[in-house]
């Protein structure tokens, strides 16, 4: 049944729910009281104070709501608290403390008090039942604004009509569809489930519904594009029923094993290299880098323009013995033009086009073990073509799973097994063992002993390397929609794409593909900000089967972009690098960050032995002192 959800017992809310139904739509009723709140005038008030007065300014969505709510009449402002608790009973993704303090703060401005133990304010009643994503807070005004009209379209009709309209399932999702509404909203697919949890499913989005769908029913795209909502759902009705009668229980379709059947999985692609047409003079350099786990970003040319970021890609040797899969790694941008890989056909102004891609596993045919193109022709059973005439062919599905199985086989490459041949190698195998981790809170001594028994020693080679350099270093294997994500929270959060290309992180990347000044940086800035943007954009007309985790763009109507739907998640690591980046080169910003009173120490801070690359033992060993992850200076060695 539709109303299992496995990491919550959602009794307590259904039941709740069903109690708002009659209390407050058929009737008038309110949830937290005895008087009457859920009335046509009440409504047309909030729809005068909220809907026809929006706010604009940095103020929070509680401080806008105050403004807008200061002339209304308590009893529609108290009706906007049960209007906002409606809101947000259905995501898990919200806690109940704050889902809790949230409606008390807005039926605290209609004057008369509330307890925060009233039955339905509850951690029961206000557990949620699934997640409604980061864009459902961005565009919480939206989806309120929906509800207004839901709830004034519903005291249109006469009670018995009401009681109709709420009684039957089908018959509440077409009454709900006609509805108006701004954009595609999550709360037609919360009220949904929450009204008539046996019958709809607790997604927030059709995207997941179609994709079910298409799926397990095996149907071609197109079709299911075109498909109502309606339909949609009455598919998943009706597939929910057979799958469960074959599986013996209820179960979740965002749940594994379920999950991995019907989400759809990022390509697989097959990278050539032949070295008899395209040496790779660093190639020791980068197989040893890639062996001690440091990211090795590199620029590959691609047929394919379908190739995406966050694909996987493994690399083909080709024209040479052993032939075979050397390498695996992620897409880290999309196909973009650059000057001919062949220094000839460059010189004749011939350009190619090219994706970024960051190595996960490099080996050497001489010394590792390899995926051999006999055994690939040999053990999988397939017309995949191994032998490419361009590089950048997509592998098969079934096949990529399979080649996966193997090259998960092969022995791991070890930088023991090399012995380094240039002073750059050994300087890549030199152990870096830690000697000291510090770990933490505040006031546990970390910071102390950073100022009496390190800082004495400490000597800053940042001026060893221009803050351009460091930059280049700091931004390598970034992936170009990371780098923009970077510019525009340089930006404040808000910028048109001019903006972005001209910032600093954005020109760091460039400079990384040596496209400095390449017209073609804008097109790949913009093929960045629409792939990531949410689906439910209005201004983004990329395809949805075109867009890729995670999504954290929009732009509105003025050409800005901006951040929203997972941003608040997917961009945790970014915002603790944009920090790194601004402090830039130097110890002395981090570390004055790091011994600030009033904020927590990073974690994890850490020392351990470093070797400089110009292996001169006696003046440029020392301990490296590391910050999260990230070399924020160089101590002696004494």
């Amino acid at each position: 049944m539709s109303r299992y959800t496995p990491h919550a017992d959602t009794t307590a809310l259904l039941e709740t729910v069903e109690q708002w139904r009659d209390t407050c739509l058929i009737d008038d009723g309110s949830i937290f009281g005895d008087e009457t709140l859920w009335t046509a005038d009440n409504l047309a008030i909030l729809d005068r104070a909220f809907i026809q007065n929006p706010q604009e300014g940095s103020e929070s969505y509680a401080e806008k709501l105050k403004i807008q709510l200061a002339d209304a009449p308590p009893t529609a402002t108290r009706l906007m608290a049960e209007l906002n608790w409606v809101l947000l009973l259905f995501p898990a993704n919200i806690k109940p403390e704050t889902k809790r303090q949230q409606v008390l703060e807005i039926w605290e401005l209609g004057g008369t008090p509330l307890s925060a133990d009233h039955p339905a304010l509850t951690d029961e009643v206000l557990c949620g039942a699934g997640h409604a994503g980061t864009a459902f807070n961005t565009h919480r005004w939206r989806e309120l604004a929906y509800l207004i009209n839901i709830a004034k379209a519903m005291k249109e009709q006469p009670r018995d009509g009401r009681r109709h309209v709420l009684s039957d399932p089908w018959v509440f999702a077409r009454w709900l569809a006609e509805v108006p509404r701004e954009g595609f909203r999550q709360l037609r697919h919360m009220l949904n489930w929450l009204l008539f949890p046996d019958t709809f499913e607790n997604f927030t989005t059709g995207r997941d519904k179609r994709a079910i769908v298409q799926h397990f029913e095996e149907l071609p795209a197109a079709r299911v594009r075109n498909m109502s909502l309606e339909e949609i759902d009455h598919r998943l009705f009706e597939l929910r029923q057979r799958l469960e009668e074959e599986a013996g229980q209820p179960f979740a379709f965002h749940e594994s094993p379920w999950k991995e059947r019907w989400q759809p999985s990022q390509k697989v692609w097959l990278l050539a290299w032949n070295p008899q047409k395209w040496p790779w003079d660093e190639f020791r350099d980068d197989r040893l880098r890639v062996a001690k786990g440091e990211s090795v970003t590199k620029r590959w040319s691609t047929a394919s323009g379908q190739v995406g970021e966050g694909d996987t890609a493994y690399i083909m040797r080709l024209g040479a013995e052993p032939r075979g899969l050397i390498a695996q790694g992620n897409i880290a941008s999309a196909p973009y033009q650059a000057e001919h890989w062949d220094p000839e056909r460059a010189k004749q102004g011939e350009k190619t086009q090219f994706v970024d891609i960051t190595l996960t596993d490099l080996r050497d045919p001489d010394s590792d073990d390899i995926l051999q193109l006999d055994r690939l022709e040999t053990e999988i059973n397939s017309d995949q073509k191994w032998t490419p005439q361009q590089s950048g062919i997509e592998i098969k599905p079934a096949v990529a799973k399979q080649v996966g199985t193997l090259w998960g086989k092969l022995r791991k490459p070890s930088t023991a097994d090399a012995e380094p041949d240039s002073p750059q190698q050994e300087a890549i195998t030199i152990q870096r063992a830690t000697n000291a981790i510090y770990y933490g809170p505040p006031g546990t001594g970390k910071t102390y002993y950073l100022q009496k028994n390190l800082m004495p020693y400490y000597e800053s080679r940042s001026e060893d390397m221009s803050e351009d350099e460091w930059l280049v270093e700091q931004m390598a294997g970034t992936p170009w929609w990371e780098a923009v994500a970077l510019a525009l929270a340089d930006l404040g959060g808000e910028a048109t794409v001019n903006e972005l290309i001209e910032n600093r992180f954005f020109q760091a990347k460039a400079r990384i593909q040596g496209q400095i000044g390449n017209p073609n940086l804008r097109s790949t800035c913009w093929n960045s900000l629409q792939t990531h943007a949410v689906q439910e954009s209005e201004t983004v007309k990329v395809s949805i089967e075109g867009r890729r985790s995670p999504l954290i763009f929009d732009k509105n109507a003025n050409g800005r972009w901006f951040f929203t739907g997972d941003w608040d998640e997917a961009g945790a690591d970014l915002r603790q690098k944009l920090q790194t980046l601004r402090a830039g080169p130097g110890v002395d910003s981090l570390l004055s960050h790091l011994i600030q009173r009033d904020s927590p120490i990073p974690e994890p801070f850490s020392i351990q032995w470093f070797h400089h690359k110009t292996l001169n033992r006696n003046e440029e060993s020392g301990y490296l002192v590391e910050l999260s992850g990230t070399a924020v200076g160089l101590l002696p060695q004494g």
